[in-house]
């Protein structure tokens, strides 16, 4: 070895030698004092102090040597920036782990410092700025989650120099430029989820070339592309999402060589065409299987039996035709089934009641005919062999027939919706004493008799909607206490007869109450001023008593000692379950991270709002909507009153005027009569005011002007009188048929000009002055009769009593004789 090669190699071992030697762990206790001395809330790191030895501290994990090597703070409630965290006194920091804090400002260029990091996590914080370049410095690192915050800019083209990269997490940011060819250069990535963003573009074909993958997240991008066939490569594949974009085409046969995939999401797209039978024969360990609101069409393939592991099968919003193929009940492991908004046609098939695992069975809008009372052959209607569901929908089809009781035997249904068919007869009770059930939709059917005894034992009961039906008698009293919990209540065109109940204002959840188009008489109950869901937006209620969620994508709640998630974002694999109701529901386990299967279309809980831990379902039901019929698919924010066309009669009571949460109101076509409210300006969020056809007298009240949402108004065929108000929200309002047919309403904008300069206040001031002048003649007549009554009084007096006859006639005398003698001296 020559003099000049040793002295290389003393150079050598010394620079691969200095970082042990040069930083001692002191420096990485002053460097993390340092950065806790930056954050604005860091409590958590109490334990933080020279005091204590560093490797004590929370979150800090070391080596032998006393090295800080991990640096696990997920969800410590850290506010404040990393640019004093990035330092060269941490040469042996392999994990970061900052997710779940609140963590501001862009990542500082100085990151490069972390030399030896494999596991850097960020996500879930409220980082901004570009994603800067300095990351790509870091060779060694595997794991790189920055997901769920507010990034912006391109995604880099050089992370295609992490060649050790196995998981990158960028989703739920605002990244935009398109998907990098390059990404698909990074041959050991493992998983790949750059969703919820706005990247736009295409997906690059080099994608395919990821032989390693098995985790595709791209969906809810904008991107706009046909699916590329090269995609059929990752055979190691075991998750793809590429729903919510702007894909056209069709799907290529090639998938079929996916036959790890458990999880294949392409819902809210443009693809059309079939689906390719090849891909369902091969992919037998298919979990879930999501193509709905796409244009696909033809038939249900009956290859879909050979999915013997399918869990979630949701092809609804589709252009799918003819029967469900009976093979489908040869797939038992279905929990959920979803082939709602298609063309398909027919009776159900028998088989279905195969599915006993089955929990959501949704078919509504399509064609189907028949009665689901009638016999599968094993002495029960095919339904009622379902005894797991927790929600069935099979509203808006052509179903017959009456509703059979062991309907109700379903002990862990909670959301039913048969609106929209043909049912008849009336509804029938149960043998059993409760139910679990919390929404009950019926409307638009044919059924008949009086309020349904059955709601008796329904006493989770949230939503009740019997609207359009030909259902009579009284609403009974009971109502209140049996379901309690009530918060949309709709019996709308049916036959229901005599007073509203006043127990109806002991429903303190109540916020939608629609008994529109029935035969109620009597006046309109005082006591609903103790409507408390209506005395402010059903929403702050709402977040005061589940509050706003463990972040902006995720609602918490918890039910049986069980928390549940609702959450905004997506799953990702297969993995733990939730418990619920003592069984097992699929959430996803991945990186040692729960996720949460839903994308805000929650198959399993149905439309569910977690409330005081318990279930509570909106779904959907029609409501007249200024003057239009609308159907709400949820109605968590509506809060309103509509008792239109009925008999009703007296004064709009005042105490209404305490509901300043109603967003809709409708007292039209009854016999309302007096005047207007005047504080009706309490119901500042009011948006639709419907006071029509009634016989209500007076002015509109000035105030009715500060009444800001005010859109949709109708005054129209009263004995209003006066000049019609003006100013803010009503200068909007230029309809005339607002107003017509009160024969006193007079100003803009009818064309009734206003004489005398007249407005409300002077026909006040006439009123009182007319009272006035009545008073003042009165006074008069009163004096006039007091003189002659009291003339009368004395002049009777003088004429039938003697005594005081001959004592006026001598006080006459005896003033005559004065006056003489004085006449004689003069």
């Amino acid at each position: 070895m020559t003099e000049l090669q040793h002295k290389l190699l003393l150079v050598s071992l010394c620079l691969l030698l200095r970082p042990a030697v040069a930083i001692r762990p002191e420096a990485e206790a002053e460097a993390l004092l340092q950065w806790k001395s930056t954050l604005l809330n860091s409590t958590s790191l109490s334990s933080w102090s020279l005091a204590n030895p560093t490797c004590s501290w929370f979150g800090v994990f070391c080596d032998a040597a006393g090295h800080v090597t991990k640096l696990r703070l997920s969800g410590a409630g850290l506010n404040g920036t990393l640019h004093s965290l990035c330092s060269t006194a941490f040469q042996n920091l392999t994990v970061l782990d900052l997710s779940n804090n609140l963590l501001y400002g862009a990542i500082p260029a100085n990151i490069s410092l972390l030399v030896t990091i494999t596991y850097l996590s960020l996500g879930t914080n409220i980082l901004a700025g570009a994603i800067p370049y300095q990351l790509s410095e870091l060779a060694r690192i595997t794991v790189l989650d920055l997901s769920s915050n507010e990034f912006s800019g391109p995604i880099l083209r050089s992370l295609s120099r992490l060649q050790k990269l196995q998981s990158l997490y960028l989703y739920e940011n605002n990244l935009t430029g398109g998907i990098p060819e390059e990404l698909g250069m990074i041959s050991g990535l493992q998983d790949l989820n750059i969703g919820s963003n706005l990247l736009g573009g295409s997906i690059p074909s080099s994608l395919g070339k990821l032989q390693m993958l098995r985790m595709l997240y791209i969906g809810d991008n904008g991107l706009v592309s046909t699916v590329p066939p090269e995609l059929g490569n990752l055979t190691s594949l075991e998750y793809m999402d590429l729903s919510k974009n702007q894909m056209f085409g069709t799907l290529p046969p090639c998938f079929a060589r996916m036959q790890r995939l458990n999880t294949f999401r392409l819902n809210g797209n443009n693809l059309n065409g079939v689906i390719p039978p090849e891909m369902l024969t091969n992919c037998t360990r298919m979990q879930w299987f999501d193509l709905s609101d796409n244009l696909f069409s033809g038939s249900i393939p009956a290859e879909l039996k050979y999915m013997a592991s399918l869990c979630w099968l949701i092809l609804a919003k589709n252009n799918f035709t003819g029967m469900v193929p009976p093979e489908i009940g040869i797939m038992t492991s279905l929990q959920v089934l979803d082939l709602s908004n298609n063309h398909l046609e027919g009776e159900f098939p028998a088989s279905i009641s195969n599915l006993t695992m089955l929990n959501s069975l949704i078919l509504a809008d399509n064609n189907f005919t028949g009665s689901i009372s009638k016999l599968n052959g094993v002495g029960l209607p095919t339904f009622c062999r379902l005894e797991f569901l927790l929600m069935l929908d099979l509203s808006h089809n052509q179903l017959s027939g009456e509703l059979p009781s062991c309907i109700w035997n379903l002990q862990y249904l909670v959301i039913m919706d048969l609106s929209g068919n043909t049912f008849v007869g009336e509804i029938p009770n149960m043998s059993n004493s409760s139910s679990s059930l919390t929404s009950l939709h019926l409307s638009n059917n044919n059924f008949t008799g009086c309020f349904p005894a059955v709601l008796k034992n329904f006493k989770s009961l949230a939503a009740l909607d019997l609207g359009n039906n030909e259902i009579s008698g009284i609403i009974p009293s009971w109502i209140q206490e049996s379901n309690p919990l009530l918060r949309i209540l709709r019996l709308r065109s049916n036959l229901f007869y005599g007073s509203i109940p006043w127990q109806l204002s002991q429903l303190s959840h109540l916020h939608l109450l629609d008994l529109a188009e029935n035969n109620f008489t009597g006046s309109i109950p005082k006591s609903f001023a103790n409507f408390s869901s209506m005395w402010q937006p059903f929403k702050i209620q709402m977040e005061k008593e589940i509050g706003t969620g463990i972040n902006k994508n995720m609602y918490m709640y918890k039910y049986n000692d069980t928390v549940h998630a609702i959450t905004k974002g997506n799953g990702y694999i297969f993995g733990n379950s939730i418990g619920w109701k003592g069984r097992d529901y699929i959430s996803n386990n991945y990186n040692d991270t729960v996720h949460i299967v839903t994308e805000g279309n929650d198959y399993i809980f149905g439309n569910i709002i977690g409330w005081k831990g318990r279930y509570y379902i909106s779904g959907r039901i029609d409501i007249v909507w200024k003057g239009r019929d609308y159907m709400f698919q949820y109605v968590a924010d509506l809060t309103g009153m509509d008792l239109s066309s009925n008999s009703l009669c007296g004064g709009i009571p005042p105490e209404l005027t305490n509901l300043r949460g109603l967003c809709m109101l409708n007292l039209s076509r009854n016999y309302l009569s007096g005047s207007i409210p005047e504080h009706i300006s309490n119901l500042t969020l009011l948006e639709s005011l419907d006071l029509s056809w009634n016989k209500l007298s007076g002015p509109i009240p000035s105030t009715m002007s500060h009444l800001l949402f005010l859109n949709s108004l109708n005054l129209s065929n009263n004995n209003l009188s006066g000049d019609i108000p003006t100013g803010n929200q009503l200068s909007t309002l230029v309809d005339p048929s607002i107003y017509i047919n009160n024969p006193g309403l007079c100003g803009f904008p009818l064309n009734i000009a206003c004489t005398n300069h007249s407005n409300s206040t002077t026909t006040l001031d006439g009123v009182k002055e007319h009272h006035q002048d009545l008073e003042t003649l009165l006074l008069y007549y009163m004096i006039i009769a007091g003189v002659v009554f009291g003339f009368w009084l004395w002049f009777g007096a003088l004429f039938f009593c003697e005594s005081q006859r001959l004592a006026f006639f001598s006080s006459i005398d005896a003033m005559q004789n004065k006056v003489v003698q004085k006449m004689k001296h003069i």
